[in-house]
């Protein structure tokens, strides 16, 4: 017989089905285990030992990404809605409003499904076969002032010229 206390496991669909539901509103682990009264450690252990709890909550964590994943692409496309608004002297019409494409989740869209291409920190690759060492000069922004060093690059090294 295990020593410790009985395990407040329970594994019920009700169970099963409120953490999913926790999980599709965006909860984080803390979360779940502040609402199941058990500690963080217990938490991470049900989620190794019983897997249609972490089953649950992968599929409730899986709707909202999604979820999220489509409001994402249709504010970086721009959308059309019905609202409706109260004009004077008529009342209550609807109307069709265009929202513009949002810059900030293309830019975010991007960066994230073609990051060689969008990230901000672009590498590039250098080959050399002069005997000399190769000199580059890199600016170099600190504090807002914007310093010019000189960098040599000597046999792959990097090294910072006063």
């Amino acid at each position: 017989m295990p020593a410790g206390r009985p395990t407040k496991y329970s594994g019920t669909p009700k169970e099963l089905k409120a953490v999913q539901k926790m999980a599709e509103l965006g909860c984080i682990d803390v979360e779940f285990a502040d609402y199941l009264d058990i500690t963080r450690s217990t938490y991470y252990e049900w989620l190794k030992e019983h897997p249609e709890f972490s089953d649950a909550i992968k599929r409730g964590k899986d709707k909202a990404d999604e979820e999220i994943e489509l409001s994402l692409n249709t504010l970086a496309k721009g959308y059309t809605r019905t609202v409706q608004k109260c004009i004077p002297g008529i009342g209550i019409v609807d109307t069709e409003e265009y929202f513009q494409p949002n810059v900030t989740a293309q830019i975010f869209w991007l960066k994230n499904r073609k990051p060689h291409q969008w990230r901000d920190k672009q590498t590039v690759e250098m080959e050399t076969r002069q005997s000399r060492p190769l000199e580059i000069s890199v600016l170099v922004s600190g504090d807002g002032a914007k310093v010019n060093n000189a960098i040599k690059i000597i046999e792959g090294e990097a090294v910072k010229v006063d």
